[in-house]
């Protein structure tokens, strides 16, 4: 049966030899070249098991270990006083939930009683009496994993780890029954399993022809595969002159080093984020403007438009309400991005400055007020702003140190570095 035939290649590693051959036959008949384009994208592989909480999953590991021990020496396992009659009980179905304690408590304490017994019978399996061959057994070592990553025993007995103990999701083990399928999330769909990366040719005029096929688990990265598959496909003779990714594939590393072999990786790159980006506490690469040829980054904080409706105070007269609290946010983001450069060392453009300054007044009869008290608030004879003269901005390292502001307003604020 085709099946069979598909395992039996498995388990040899014939898998990739059949590939090649149908590639060599279609590169003689004309259908594939080197030099011409191909595109790489990965899809998804569900693994062929149940989806188990974490209650359900150390339960069925336990029954497994001792179903392959009753297989490989069941006259042992019957005389060992490890195994007792709370143990049939326990271990004598596949673990289901609804045959599992409901309350939080219960189900605490029954996680408890199953880490136990697994602590108990891996001790047994390490006593010098018993079989050596056993400690081995594939069942009895991912049980050694999994409560290694699933509980912590110490002097106050067993207990469930902490989430912020447990391995990362790449060495997080996830069914019993395949112990390399992990889970993966992408596009915001999660899944227990792997991941295929599938490249093919797309010349205009030959038929599109899989040429690398590679399966990872589902933990990996796009990237991490990129130039694996440059790789791959050179030594097939089909190096492609263009290759087509999504952003998964690319950074600006992969990019330069595909161009010194020789091949062009077109594809969006991902935008930067982070805890700068997330927090505004600090610069993000999304924040910037590159003029490759200039070698000039410019560090760029756009307008703020805040919406407004309005509002009517007369019989003819309307005004825009809800504009000045997000001016003043506007001019909050400019003067931290002022200081951000100044405390930072980043040189900065006079641009900049005039532009956070002309900030303070964004449209005529409309000032920022957040730093000064209400008209109603003010003592008698206090001067207002245009008494008090234009605001100065203090420029470090600069004589005298103050820059005038502008008379217009510029649409962005910007610090600009000169690549060294």
């Amino acid at each position: 049966m085709l099946s069979e035939f598909r395992d039996r290649l498995i388990a040899h590693g014939l898998e990739q030899q059949i590939l090649d051959a149908i590639l060599a036959q279609c590169n003689k008949r004309g259908l594939l070249r080197a030099g011409g384009r191909a595109r790489t994208d990965s899809t998804y592989v569900i693994a062929c098991i149940r989806d188990l909480n974490r209650l359900e999953f150390v339960t069925e590991t336990m029954r497994c270990a001792l179903e392959a021990l009753a297989v490989a020496a069941p006259a042992w396992l019957a005389g060992t006083d490890a195994v007792n009659a709370d143990w049939l009980a326990r271990y004598r179905q596949r673990a289901d939930s609804y045959r599992l304690p409901k309350g939080e408590a219960e189900r605490t304490a029954f996680a408890e009683n199953v880490g136990g017994d697994g602590y108990e019978l891996l001790d047994t399996l390490d006593d010098p009496t018993a079989p050596a061959h056993l400690a081995g057994l594939e069942a009895v070592v991912l049980l050694r994993t999994v409560w290694a990553q699933e509980y912590q025993r110490d002097a106050r007995g067993v207990r469930w780890r902490g989430n912020k103990q447990r391995p990362p999701g790449a060495a997080r083990i996830v069914p019993p029954h395949d112990p390399e399928a992990r889970c993966g999330v992408k596009r915001g769909s999660a899944w227990d399993g792997y991941k295929t990366h599938l490249t093919e040719s797309c010349d205009d005029g030959l038929p599109h022809l899989i040429t690398h096929v590679v399966t990872t688990p589902a933990t990996t990265d796009d990237h991490q595969l990129t130039n694996a598959v440059h790789q791959a496909l050179t030594e097939r003779g089909l190096k492609p002159a263009e290759h087509y990714v999504d952003s998964g594939y690319t950074s600006a590393k992969i990019i330069l080093q595909a161009r010194a072999q020789g091949i062009e990786v077109i594809g969006p790159v991902k935008q930067a984020g982070g805890r700068p980006a997330l927090h505004r506490s600090g610069y993000a690469a999304t924040d910037f403007r590159i003029d490759w040829q200039a070698r000039q980054a410019t560090l760029c904080l756009p307008r703020i438009h805040p919406p407004w409706s309005e509002a009517c105070t007369g019989p003819h007269s309307r005004r825009p309400r809800s504009l000045e609290p997000a001016l003043s946010r506007s001019c909050r983001q400019r003067a931290m991005m002022i200081d951000r450069a100044a405390t930072t060392g980043l040189p900065w453009c006079d641009e900049c400055v005039r532009g956070a300054a002309s900030a303070v007044d964004e449209r005529p009869g409309q000032r920022c007020r957040d730093s000064r008290p209400a008209p109603s608030d003010r003592g008698p004879g206090t001067p207002t702003r245009q008494e008090k003269g234009p605001v100065q901005l203090k420029r470090p390292g600069v004589p005298g140190g103050a820059v005038a502001p502008a008379a217009v307003t510029h649409p962005a604020a910007c610090a600009t570095a000169r690549a060294s």
